[in-house]
């Protein structure tokens, strides 16, 4: 249900986005000098790695 309407009906309402795709192949255990993109970083923050390659 999407809180900026009031409900209507008995059934719940759901809202849904279409599915993104990524438009390469997400590299996160790169070499010396690999340049990460904004989600890599992301991934690899997330495990606990550095920023360099």
């Amino acid at each position: 249900m999407h809180s900026a309407q009031e409900r209507r009906g008995e059934e719940p309402r759901f809202l849904a986005q279409p599915q993104l795709f990524p438009q390469g192949t997400l590299v996160v255990d790169g070499g010396p000098g690999t340049e990460y993109n904004a989600v890599e970083r992301a991934i690899r923050k997330g495990l606990g790695r550095s920023d360099q390659g």
